[in-house]
């Protein structure tokens, strides 16, 4: 019998009545007579490594950490991510010591924190095959991986399991063994590595495998899939005791399934993180747990040794940045009016932001009739209001990225514009200018109506054409016939900072960046 415990987070209120019905116990409740006790430390979808707008920064988990007992030998801390850690970065694309670091400031970090275990997201495999190898093997911790297939050679063979069982004994004898796997959405890989789409059959084979094989008294599943996913697994494998998840950015907290199964995920960028105190009693084998949304803030003392590294990662990184054309603390603009890049919004509407991007790129290509771009080339998942930086601009558009002219057939953005809606929420929903809508429903082109056999002059950026993960629009199939319409390639970066400049500045103001403004009036939940 599983009773599941939450420490709601203050400012959730709302939910206060209902989880008083549940049993409760306070979120330092000590262990009774008998049970084996774990804490979980979970992150996930993290690309920072120091905070933003007072919120995050590694430093500070790191203290976090070791206030909950990480390494003083009392009983054990876990600390996870659920996937998502190596791209997008801002500073990936810096050249420090003759190569770009993608992903290698992250693994640093993390290693210093001294994760635990991580499961792979789906912009893990954003990088190249080259550098995910290189990254792997500088990892110090496990990466878990119960649906994914890679090549038998090394850093995976040293570095990737699908499952594992890790023993816990309380001193007197009691022992707990912990299962723990991981899981990882669909997504377009290298060559040699191939992800299984089965979710549920996958995690009830290798759950059953660690329960079986393994012995293992509990079993946890350290996910990055849409929640959806994540329901469906507590709804059909009751093996898993806790899903701890990623991918939404946003903290979730759900019980589902016939045995009530607890699905977390904490905020990206480590805003906040999820504690999770586990107690099992092998007598009886009755597992407590008891989560609680711990908020990163100012509150929380940054660890010396980590913020020394993480300080020395980045002055490199600015350095290289500045170097290379974008100086990560030049104030670029300060507009009068906010830029939404929240991923809630750029990924199901039009925002300034977008509409700032769209037309910097229609205003470069005096030929084009109208411009795209995936909405999933915006990553900041911020609103930008006051002084912009060379770092907000590497934040919006961490990638590399060029837009170019190309010739469209009428018929294929029909076919796009027409299957827009349904990808709201998604990274391939697609932001434009030039574009519009009569009221009678047909698509209009520089206020025109759109001609499915004639052929338009498009300012599309390069990913459209290349990206794995819009593969879905199938731009790029030789059927729509898109062609090149001329050679000029300009920067999005480029661009968009261009346009910044032309907007309507704000008056007065000190000019520090947005990215650095420590609001300090968030209430916390203390779980430590």
């Amino acid at each position: 019998m599983i009773f599941v415990l939450r420490a709601a987070a203050c400012r959730a209120l709302l939910f206060a009545a209902l989880f008083a019905l549940l049993p409760s116990a306070p979120a330092g409740a000590d262990a009774a007579d008998g049970e084996v006790r774990l804490t979980l430390v979970q992150m996930n979808d993290v690309y920072e490594l120091q905070p933003l707008a007072g919120r995050g920064g590694l430093a500070r988990v790191a203290t976090l950490l070791k206030a909950l007992g990480q390494g003083d030998g009392k009983h054990p801390v876990f600390a996870v991510l659920a996937g998502d850690l190596l791209s997008p970065s801002a500073l990936g694309e810096a050249e420090v010591d003759g190569r770009r670091l993608r992903g290698r400031q992250m693994i640093a970090a993390m290693n210093a924190l001294k994760l635990d275990f991580m499961t792979f997201g789906n912009h893990e495999f954003d990088l190249k095959p080259d550098d995910l190898d290189a990254r792997l093997d500088e990892s110090a911790f496990t990466w878990l991986a119960g649906n994914i297939t890679f090549p038998a050679r090394a850093p995976y063979t040293q570095r990737v399991v699908p499952g594992k069982v890790v023993e816990i004994g309380d001193g007197s004898g009691a022992m707990l063994r912990v299962g723990l796997f991981g899981l990882t959405l669909p997504t377009p890989t290298p060559a040699g590595i191939r992800i299984d789409a089965d979710t549920v059959a996958a995690a009830s084979r290798i759950a059953t495998q660690l329960r079986d094989a393994g012995r293992a008294d509990i079993v946890i599943a350290i996910t990055h899939l849409p929640l959806e996913q994540d329901i469906r697994l507590a709804q059909q494998v009751p093996a898993i005791d806790l899903i701890l998840g990623g991918h939404e950015h946003e903290n979730i907290y759900l019980q589902r399934g016939p045995r009530f199964t607890p699905i977390a995920k904490a905020d990206a960028n480590a805003r906040t993180v999820y504690v999770h105190r586990l107690a099992y009693a092998p007598a009886t084998r009755r597992l407590r747990i008891d989560s609680c949304l711990q908020d990163i803030t100012a509150d929380l003392t940054e660890d010396a040794a980590v913020r020394t590294l993480i300080d020395g990662i980045v002055a490199q990184a600015h350095a290289a940045l500045a170097a290379q054309g974008i100086d990560p603390a030049a104030t670029i603009a300060t507009p009068a009016a906010p830029l939404d890049g929240r991923e809630a919004s750029v990924r199901s509407g039009p925002t300034a932001l977008t509409e700032l991007i769209a037309g910097a790129m229609l205003e470069r290509f005096p030929d084009a009739q109208l411009a795209l771009f995936n909405s999933g080339s915006i990553r900041i998942d911020d609103v930008l209001d006051g002084a912009i930086s060379g770092y907000d601009v590497l934040r919006v558009l961490p990638y590399p990225g060029q837009a170019q002219l190309v010739w469209v057939p009428g018929a294929t953005l029909q076919k796009l514009f027409d299957g827009n809606p349904r990808r709201r929420g998604h990274g391939s929903f697609l932001q434009s200018a030039g574009v519009s809508r009569a009221d009678d429903g047909r698509w209009l082109i520089g206020g025109q109506a759109l001609d499915p056999d004639a052929d338009y002059r498009v300012a599309l950026n390069d990913f459209l054409l290349r990206g794995s993960d819009v593969a879905e629009l199938g731009i790029a199939d030789p059927a729509n016939r898109i062609r090149p319409a001329g050679d000029a390639r300009f920067e999005l970066k480029a661009l968009l900072i261009a346009k910044l400049k032309q907007l309507p500045q704000a008056m007065g103001g000190s000019g520090a960046p947005s990215a650095t403004t420590d609001t300090g009036a968030l209430r916390q939940t203390r779980c430590y």
